[in-house]
């Protein structure tokens, strides 16, 4: 028998099927080109990222979700910075680059304290390996066609690996490396797969087709067990499968006593990830979530927004079943490395959860925002921890009146910041929410402005068009950098969309939200751009008209691959196309402006301009510019929604008149 961690409760039974990994060699070796070596580690990196997406295509949920991060993670480019670094330092072919410049990466995160972020090595380690079989020609084994009752045996399992497996006729996992808190741990827990890690020398102590009984719960292996312990185990597997369908029968009935008297059956969670198992157990709410789960895998002390966030979409799967937050209950045996916390003899009865807060008003009062923010969707309840005199809950209750208030005061304008927006929630494994769902659920609040910045045009989906399409607080401007208008640039410039991709999404804007004002960012000279291709360009400004643009001449960003193209411009050539470009830009910029003359526009107050102190600045719902002047009788403040009309019209900004403020 062998005894390992079990991660995933439940008995297997079947065959092994041993999935040893290639022991790749790797030499290093002197080159002389080393734009080409450089060149076959980007087109290596594209060929496992392709197969990634076409994989995540045909996955869903917990799968799909993990993915989609092991995705961003391989789409970073500091990702392969350092492999480059060493070609061109040291000389040397492209796979003893990647093999050094990733056991870096790796080694760094395996120091982390952090778990989670110490977990994710292995899917750097994941990567490297698959990087290395696209450079060296190496087959991979498919995964997809596992025999059933397959028991498989590894030394690890990477997250491209769970995605590709048949998981129907996995009956266990069995590892030498892993942990609880893998992405491997984490598919086989979520479909119900007993798993176990942490078998040393597992090569020699497990042989393709031996026949193994394995138990999730307690970590046990019984390599060709006797029929005996087979029955045993069966009959255990029995038993559990019996117990779960006998309970299924209680699921739907209310918890009454004997007496009559009707009890209330709430869940405890950790989080997110265990609402599910809540409303499949029709449990009648939840009487204690255990807000740490946002605290504990964070480097710092998570913001109003990512609480509000969480909380929000417990409550709203609720479905106004009863919902008891518990704010932080930090101190004892929970400990927070970016909060330093004095060392005591008894930490669990000392300084801890309420009295920690107490004394940190700031961060209790930003859990209170997000808590009472979260109540507009759902029943929400305020558990207080550790509370243990009358003065500690008196002061906690005046603490939530003064937020209460500060909630009712609300908010101006929010403005949603990310390098690309539309990205958002592409990496939570525990939900499915898109940038569209944030939209749609920001449109329901009382903000007066939503607005987001920047979208990148390969994932401006159809359901954030819809959202913008909402109105209301969502403000009518989206910047869509371009970059490019010619095709051949644009795969260059690895956007991964073309000219009429964009076309057609503009379009769509322009079609759900009439009146839309639209930016873009546009480079030209790019490394090999010829005359016809900057005129493409201009052909799509035209076809766009743009109210406006920020224009670039193309500058060589060290560790891409367009930093070797050569560019036979000359610095004078590179500025005329600019010129061009901007005096096209410019005329659409002004067109898009005028058709606001002689308009009343709300706008929100900024403050005095830069070049007149005796005039106010501010943006309209369209993010265009206007000044006009102060009131002498009742003068505007920051932050201030006043009515202006538009009296003139210039390409960057319009003048107008104060006509009413609506404070």
């Amino acid at each position: 028998m062998l005894v390992g961690k079990g991660i995933s409760e439940g008995i297997g039974l079947g065959k092994a099927v041993i999935l040893e990994e290639n022991r790749l060699k790797i030499e290093k070796q002197k080159i002389e080109n080393i734009s080409a070596e450089k060149q076959k580690i980007y087109d290596a990196v594209k060929e496992v990222e392709s197969e990634i997406e076409k994989l995540i295509k045909n996955i869903d949920g917990t799968e799909k979700e993990i993915m989609q991060a092991y995705l961003m993670i391989l789409q970073d480019p500091s990702l392969i910075q350092e492999t480059i670094k060493i070609i061109e330092q040291e000389k040397c072919n492209s796979a003893y680059a990647v093999e050094n410049g990733l056991n870096q990466i790796i080694k760094t995160f395996e120091e982390m304290d952090d778990p989670y972020m110490a977990a994710r090595s292995r899917d750097i380690e994941d990567m490297k390996k698959r990087i290395l079989a696209k450079l060296l020609k190496i087959e991979e084994i498919d995964l997809s066609k596992l025999p059933e009752n397959t028991i498989l045996v590894a030394k690890e399992l990477s997250t491209s690996d769970s995605a590709k497996m048949n998981l129907k006729n996995i009956s266990g996992i069995i590892t030498e490396i892993g942990g609880v808190n893998s992405h491997m741990a984490i598919i086989a827990r979520t479909n119900e797969i007993p798993a176990i890690v942490g078998i040393r020398h597992i090569f020699e102590n497990i042989k393709e087709n031996d026949f193994i009984a394995l138990n999730g719960a307690t970590g046990e292996i019984f390599l060709n067990p006797t029929q005996e312990k087979i029955e045993e185990l069966t009959k255990n597997q029995e038993n559990i499968k019996q117990e779960k369908q006998e309970l299924e029968k209680y699921k739907n009935k209310k918890a009454i006593t004997k007496d009559g008297h009707q009890v209330e059956l709430l869940a405890n969670i950790g989080g997110p990830q265990d609402i599910q198992i809540v409303i499949d157990n029709t449990a009648e709410g939840v009487g204690l979530l255990r807000s740490e789960f946002l605290y504990m895998d964070a480097k710092d002390f998570p913001s109003e927004e990512e609480q509000f966030e969480a909380y929000k979409k417990i409550a709203e799967s609720l479905e106004n079943k009863r919902l008891v937050i518990r704010t932080l209950d930090i101190g004892g045996d929970k400990d927070l490395k970016y909060m330093k916390l004095p060392k005591e003899e008894n930490p669990f009865l000392g300084y801890r959860a309420i009295r920690i807060y107490l004394d940190n008003v700031d961060l209790f009062k930003v859990q209170l925002r997000a808590i009472l923010r979260a109540s507009s969707y759902g029943n929400v309840a305020i558990m207080l921890p550790m509370i243990s005199s009358i003065e500690e809950l008196r002061k906690s209750k005046e603490i939530i009146e003064e937020v209460k208030q500060i909630a009712k005061d609300g908010y101006v304008e929010v403005t949603l910041l990310g390098q690309n927006v539309n990205a958002y929630g592409k990496d939570f494994t525990d939900r499915n929410y898109t940038f569209a769902n944030l939209l749609e659920d920001l449109h329901q609040t009382e903000i007066k402005r939503i607005r987001f910045t920047t979208s990148h045009p390969r994932d401006l989906d159809d359901a954030t068009i819809h959202a913008m399409a909402l109105g209301g607080n969502i403000m009518p401007h989206l910047h869509l950098p371009v970059q490019s208008g010619n095709n051949e640039v644009l795969k260059r410039m690895n956007r991964k969309y073309t000219k009429e991709d964009y076309l057609e999404k503009i379009k769509k804007l322009k079609d759900a939200v009439p009146g839309i004002s639209i930016t873009t960012d546009i480079i030209v000279a790019f490394p090999g751009e010829t005359e016809e291709q900057f005129l493409d360009t201009i052909d799509l400004v035209k076809k766009v008209e743009y109210d406006g643009a920020y224009t670039f001449i193309y500058s060589p960003r060290e560790g891409t691959p367009a930093s070797t193209y050569d560019n036979p411009l000359t610095e004078e050539q590179k500025h005329q196309r600019l010129n061009a470009l901007n005096e096209v830009i410019n005329a659409y910029s002004l067109k898009g402006h005028q058709r606001f003359e002689n308009q009343i526009v709300e706008v929100l107050v900024e403050g005095p301009s830069k070049n007149n102190p005796d005039m106010l600045t501010g943006y309209t719902k369209h993010n265009m510019l206007v000044n006009f002047p102060n009131s002498p009788d009742h003068p505007c403040q920051v932050g201030d929604l006043v009515y202006v009309l538009v009296t003139k019209a210039f390409s960057w900004h319009l003048l107008g008149e104060l006509k009413n403020k609506n404070t």
